[in-house]
Order: C-alpha cells, then sequence, then structure tokens
C-alpha cells in the first residue's frame, strides 16, 4: 500500500510468486518441445487459473490474448497436447510479459471518467470510400475535441487486404487513434469508449482481432493502453445515437460538433510514424 499518502496505492505479486509461475510455464513449455512427452489438458487447465488470478494483479490485458490460447488448448479432446506453434508462442508471450509485470495502481485520475465515441465508415463506390471519426467527452459531459479523417487510397489499400468490406477494421481503427491523439487527456483514466459495431466491440473486450490487420491494430491498442496506464470500457451505441457518425463522415455543421476542436491529424505519415 506504499504511495496512500500521496493519494495512490499499488495491487501487485510478490518476486516469489511470480517466479514460481515463470517456471512452471517454462516447465510445460519443455514438454512441448518436439522431443517432449507433451502436456495434458488438465495441465493447461491449471495454468490458465493460475494466469487468470495473476491477471487480476497485473496491469493492462498484454496477457490476455495469450491466456485464451491457453484456455483453448486446455479444452482439448486429447490424452496429450503435442508441438503445436501457437500454444509455444502464447508461453513464450506469457513468459516475457510476466517477466516484467507492473502492478494494478490507483490514484485520484482513476476516479474520472471519460467518454470516446467512435465510427468507421466504407462506401467503395463512393466518393470518400473509407473514413473513420471520434468525439471526446469529458468527465463533465462536455464535447472536448473531435477528428474525422478520410483514408488515403494507399492506407485503403492496405485495409481491403484482409477484406473486400473492411468495415470490421475501420470501426477499430478509429479506437487506436483516439488513444493516441488524446493521451494527454486520459492518462490514468477511466474510458467509456462507445462504438456502433458489436464485431468490433467483442474483439477490443478480448484483445483480440479476427484478421491479421485487427489483431495488430488491437494489440497496439492493448500496449498503448498499458503504457497510459488506462482502464477501458467498451459499450454499444445504436447508429443512430452515435455522434461520431456524422464525424466520420467529415460532417461537422451538427449542433454537438459546430466549433468543436480538431486535432492536426495526417495519414498515414502519422500512423507510419507511430510504428505500426
Amino acid at each position: 500500500m506504499d504511495g496512500v499518502g500521496q493519494g495512490s496505492f499499488s495491487l501487485g505479486h510478490t518476486a516469489a510468486r511470480r517466479s514460481e509461475l515463470l517456471e512452471h510455464i517454462g516447465n510445460i513449455g519443455n514438454m512441448l518441445s518436439v522431443d517432449g512427452p507433451g502436456v495434458s489438458p488438465k495441465e493447461l487447465e491449471r495454468l490458465h487459473g493460475r494466469l487468470v488470478w495473476f491477471n487480476s494483479f497485473v496491469f493492462g490485458r498484454t496477457l490476455k490474448a495469450a491466456v485464451s490460447v491457453v484456455s483453448k488448448y486446455a479444452r482439448a479432446s486429447t490424452s496429450k497436447v503435442g508441438v503445436a506453434g501457437p500454444l509455444k508462442d502464447a508461453l513464450v508471450i506469457l513468459q516475457e510479459e510476466l517477466a516484467k509485470d507492473e502492478p494494478v495502481t490507483i490514484n485520484s485520475a482513476t476516479t474520472k471518467t471519460w467518454t470516446i465515441y467512435t465510427d468507421g465508415a466504407f462506401e467503395p463506390d463512393g466518393e470518400i470510400r473509407a473514413s473513420v471519426g471520434a468525439v471526446l467527452v469529458n468527465p463533465d459531459g462536455l464535447v472536448v475535441e473531435c477528428f474525422g479523417l478520410k483514408l488515403p487510397d494507399s492506407l485503403t489499400s492496405e485495409f481491403e487486404k484482409d477484406s473486400k468490406h473492411p468495415i470490421y477494421e475501420l470501426e477499430i481503427f478509429p479506437i487506436l487513434l483516439a488513444l493516441r491523439v488524446w493521451q494527454r487527456h486520459l492518462l490514468n483514466a477511466q474510458i467509456v469508449f462507445y462504438l456502433d459495431n458489436d464485431a468490433a466491440r467483442s474483439g477490443m473486450i478480448r484483445a483480440e482481432g479476427s484478421t491479421r490487420l485487427a489483431q495488430s491494430l488491437i494489440s497496439e491498442f492493448v500496449k498503448l493502453e498499458k503504457q497510459l496506464r488506462v482502464f477501458p470500457w467498451f459499450a454499444r451505441v445504436p447508429t443512430a445515437s452515435n455522434p461520431a457518425d456524422d464525424a466520420s463522415r467529415l460532417n461537422f455543421n451538427t449542433p454537438w460538433l459546430v466549433g468543436v476542436p480538431r486535432p492536426d491529424l495526417v495519414l498515414p505519415a502519422q500512423f507510419c510514424q507511430w510504428g505500426m
């Protein structure tokens, strides 16, 4: 409970507990080697339970996707799980992340809840083929900033590599953009993200995308989430009630967007600058 006097406290694991779990994961990894005997689903189920409990005192969701892979193999119908690329990869990720995990820290900023509405649009035959938008609302319920961007053809082509109609990925993209653009406001805070696409919302909750690009975008979001120490929540808003729907179509004449400041964003230059 160090730091309570300064208005914060942390909840985490002891070094001994972390070391013991890392050793356990390492032993399972050895059993999954080419010459190893394999591991039973029961053993993976036990590991999964320990990881879920351990993860409750680790900040962020960087472990979530890897833990989901362990859960999948724990339900295997075979007596032994042998060499398996995804499981082996997941164990490596778990070892790397657990070795540098950070405790959950609570401070005064955590009591503040910001709201972000996001939207993506794709009209293959329209003048604007792909666009995204977002609206930032502060804890007092006031619109602070918004953005609406047309994706250049070069970036749109990247989205179309995974799907001929990449609305799923385009609904995820502005969530990452919003967190990056508005991070100065959101540090340590709770954030409710409202979006009108159930598939994208599910992917953000699970921290797992169903396509290559979606997984890349979500992974970047989860890394930034941990870096900024924010607490996200993903909720659904009907399209007709989504204030970001106008922003994503570059319509800033609606009453809730008139006069609202807009950050200076340039894509794909800043997209590449962010290391994606």
